[in-house]
């Protein structure tokens, strides 16, 4: 479509003298790149449908501003790490699609806007001396207006409103190369409707809670380098 997209974005971050905490604040604006399936239109005409390249699709923009935070401390001797970050997006020129099980439809106009906000805290460290392991909750709330539909803002196909997520690592005393983990994840359903049913705020499903656990071995190979 011949256009020119330009993504200013800025970012300043503060360090305190004699603190163990870090501030960052950063902004800006993004263009996401159009996906072939997003400039794809269907049309009904004289009862068939039709399928066109729609040239007057514009990227989809958003702006964004992000608050951040990190602690550095220590525990049982051990250095660790607590990030906070707050986040806000404004996108338009949004170009809406369905999800039907592992297809993605596009409706090939951009025909909406949205936003979406919400904020993140984990926490970083060796739990276990010599190991990597964190533990991390997000919230998220991000929702689009389609016009002309009538029904307002309703949940994006992306609303996941929580995530729970434990990653740990532990290896058996004196074979530090062979390391087991286990990784825990919790998180609420995404939102979905049939195409036929009448849509609000009030009446959209959601699929069950995901619940996952996952255990795992890692042995690391060790190469000793002639001087």
């Amino acid at each position: 479509n011949d256009q020119l997209t330009l993504s200013p974005r800025a970012s300043i971050a503060w360090f305190p003298p004699k603190s163990s905490w870090t501030f960052r604040l950063a902004t800006g604006i993004y263009h996401q790149a159009l996906l072939f399936k997003e400039v794809k239109k269907v049309v009904l005409e004289e009862g068939n449908y039709i399928t066109y390249l729609n040239r007057d699709v514009k990227s989809p923009r958003s702006a964004q501003i992000i608050f951040a935070s990190d602690y550095y401390f220590k525990k049982w001797g051990r250095p660790f790490k607590l990030t906070g970050e707050l986040y806000y997006k404004y996108i338009d020129r949004i170009i809406p699609y369905q999800v039907d099980n592992m297809k993605v439809t596009y409706r090939g106009e951009n025909c909406a806007d949205g936003f979406a906000f919400g904020g993140d805290v984990k926490l970083f460290g060796e739990f276990v001396p010599g190991t990597d392991s964190w533990v991390s909750v997000s919230l998220l709330n991000t929702k689009e207006n389609i016009y002309g539909d009538g029904c307002g803002y309703l949940p994006r196909p992306t609303d996941q409103r929580f995530n729970v997520s434990l990653f740990f690592q532990d290896y058996f005393p004196g074979y530090e190369s062979l390391k087991f983990n286990i990784k825990l994840v919790c998180a609420a359903g995404y939102p979905f409707w049939s195409p036929y049913s009448s849509t609000n705020a009030n009446n959209i499903p959601r699929m069950k809670n995901y619940f996952r656990f996952d255990i795992g071995a890692v042995y690391q190979l060790e190469r000793g380098v002639d001087s």
